[in-house]
């Protein structure tokens, strides 16, 4: 249970760095579409966590039931509630640790039940990266 408690944790990062990672590129990608007089896509923190759970993809029970607190809000505002947490959990992260120190046993917890959360939003998130990227070098295409 040792290598296996961190390794949430790490996952919850993970997937908390993509959603940050996502949100800088298109921080950096309106800027220089507003720089170059250019359309100016939509905060992608601004999507939504479907507010009717039977509107979430296939997932084991579990983690639909850990989506009940995050139906219909906004990617921003799950990303700022859980911020804490993982910064916490990340303060925590040592290899071998003993498990049982109540703070860390709190921390695994709350990465494990913010994982999947994190996962969907980081999916999302990469989706659309994509799309948009793709739909850009498509116009550059159409254009020459």
């Amino acid at each position: 249970m040792t290598t296996s408690a961190p390794s949430g944790m790490y996952q919850a990062l993970s997937f908390y760095k993509v959603v940050e990672g996502v949100t800088t590129f298109s921080t950096k990608r309106s800027r220089g579409a507003l720089k170059n007089g250019g359309v100016v896509a939509p905060d992608p923190l601004s999507k939504l966590i479907p507010a009717d759970s039977n509107d979430l993809p296939d997932m084991t029970v579990w983690a639909r039931e850990v989506f009940a607190p995050y139906l219909g809000k906004t990617f921003a505002e799950i990303k700022e509630s859980v911020s804490n947490t993982i910064r916490n959990a990340v303060a925590h992260l040592a290899p071998g640790r003993d498990i049982r120190v109540a703070d860390y046993l709190d921390d695994i917890r709350a990465c494990r039940d913010i994982t999947p959360i994190l996962r969907y939003m980081a999916r999302a998130l990469i989706r659309d990266e994509l799309t948009a990227l793709t739909t850009q070098q498509r116009g550059c295409e159409h254009d020459r």
